[in-house]
């Protein structure tokens, strides 16, 4: 019969879980160090405001966000725009946050545009971010390993009882 190396596992086990939570982290880092935040944007009755992302690659996933930290009804519009000057994401923000994502089908400089339709001035958090590749496959990767390793841990802890049962019903019989 073939028995497990009960100790191996346990290592494999935990030495996957900590590369698990290692990737997490890394990924959670890149993501925060890949997103901009600006806190109270006013936005003038009938301008416009510009965020840049400087960087971005083809294939990344571009993130934004805005959330309404002003009161009343708002009539605000925001797009992205791609560095051949295509228009992306065009939402119209009527809830009090919205977000959206968008596949950078070009390499270059992206830029935000959110422009206030309306009569009164609008007050929001707008966030504007990156997810690159490294990040996407740390937390796919990362997320495969964890329940590997938790696999591995049950297998070794199931192993060691069937050991002691083992064991047990052997010294019973004596």
């Amino acid at each position: 019969m073939l028995r497990p190396n009960r100790k191996r596992l346990n290592r494999i086990g935990l030495v996957l879980i900590v590369v698990s939570i290692v990737l997490f982290s890394v990924s959670v880092a890149l993501l925060m160090q890949s997103t901009n935040t600006y806190s109270n944007v006013y936005v003038a009755p009938g301008t416009s405001n510009h965020y840049y992302k400087a960087g971005v690659h083809a294939g990344d996933d571009i993130h934004y966000s805005i959330q309404q930290t002003s009161n009343g009804s708002v009539n605000v519009t925001a797009f992205l725009i791609a560095p051949d000057g295509a228009h992306y994401g065009n939402i119209s923000l009527s809830p009090t946050t919205y977000s959206a994502v968008v596949v950078a089908p070009a390499s270059g400089n992206w830029t935000l545009v959110i422009t206030n339709n309306g009569n009164s001035q609008v007050n929001m958090t707008v966030k504007l971010g990156d997810i690159g590749y490294l990040n996407t496959f740390a937390v796919v990767f990362g997320f495969a390993l964890l329940p590997s390793g938790l696999v591995l841990l049950a297998i070794s802890a199931y192993s060691a009882a069937m050991e002691k049962r083992k064991k047990k019903k052997m010294d019973s019989l004596r």
